[in-house]
């Protein structure tokens, strides 16, 4: 379900964004909140958790019940009788009230793990962040030591004759350059990978092939941010808490849901037979009585 909402969304013009002329990581951040598929899906179950309360808190509505008969009763003598009767449902154990209460946590949870989430990527974010910044060191480094290694060895494929050692280094310049190529290759994989990772975090819109990582042009969190960001696993204990309170406030309202509703209602009743019209008022109501019940 939660997959063709997903496509629903992307499809929908509400969701387009337009893409920048070069990828910042200040663009990126402001693309999060809007637009990353896991934060819109937790704000739409939020939503709809919100939307719940009308249920939690639901109060049973008043019934009407009338009944009429006529007809002739002994000698002929015309007749009718009416009932009418009002009923009022009362939800007895606090039902209402739990139900909210249970509602209520589940609110405050559900509102946790948003915030849990949204710690959760940015953290992944600064992180995948910092190490495309070390990559991109590292790859225009390691183009430059191959640059030079393809250099000694053309100097070497010069030669006519290599003595011993001038082809042990050949070799060994040969497997260095192989080991530097292979080295490149992780490295733009990765770099690949942690691209992907910034296109799904932004909604999978823009195609990203370059992160702006200019030195003038990022904005380093500073040490107190990032160490609220490596509060993760208080926040994840916070979301244990707020379970376990959730999961409680349930086994009161289930308990609760053990105990029968009680039905009241006035009753009136007229009966009228030829000239003896008789009205009467009284009090009805109804209970299952759990005596035979095998339910647990």
């Amino acid at each position: 379900m939660k997959f063709f909402l997903f496509l629903a969304l992307l499809m929908s013009d509400a969701f387009a964004q337009t893409c920048p002329g070069e990828i910042s990581l200040g663009w990126i951040l402001g693309e999060i909140d809007v637009h990353h598929p896991r934060i819109i899906l937790q704000r739409l179950s939020y939503e709809k958790i919100l939307a719940g309360k009308a249920e939690a808190g639901k109060i049973i509505n008043p019934e009407l019940e009338h009944f009429s008969v006529w007809g002739k009763e002994f000698g002929n003598v015309p007749a009718y009788q009416n009932e009418t009767r009002l009923w009022f449902t009362l939800q007895l154990a606090s039902k209402r009230k739990k139900g909210l209460d249970a509602w209520a946590k589940q609110t405050e949870m559900a509102k946790h793990e948003e915030v849990m989430l949204r710690q959760s990527l940015l953290k992944d974010l600064w992180l995948n962040f910092f190490r495309m910044h070390q990559i991109n060191e590292e790859l225009n480094a390691k183009r430059v030591l191959i640059e030079r290694v393809r250099e000694m060895l053309a100097q070497y494929g010069k030669r006519k004759f290599l003595t011993p050692e001038q082809g042990m280094e050949e070799r060994i310049f040969s497997m260095v350059l192989d080991n530097f190529s292979l080295t490149l290759g992780q490295l733009d994989r990765e770099r690949i990978n942690i691209l992907e990772f910034f296109r799904e975090v932004t909604g999978f819109k823009c195609p990203m092939t370059k992160i702006a990582l200019e030195e003038n042009k990022i904005k380093w969190p500073r040490k107190a941010y990032l160490e609220s960001l490596g509060e993760f696993e208080t926040m994840s204990e916070r979301l244990a808490k707020f379970e376990l309170e959730y999961s409680a406030s349930k086994l009161l309202l289930a308990d609760a849901e053990r105990v029968p509703n009680l039905r009241l209602s006035p009753v009136i009743q007229n009966y009228v037979n030829g000239d003896v019209s008789n009205t009467m008022a009284g009090l009805s109501f109804v209970i299952p009585i759990p005596v035979f019940d095998r339910n647990q």
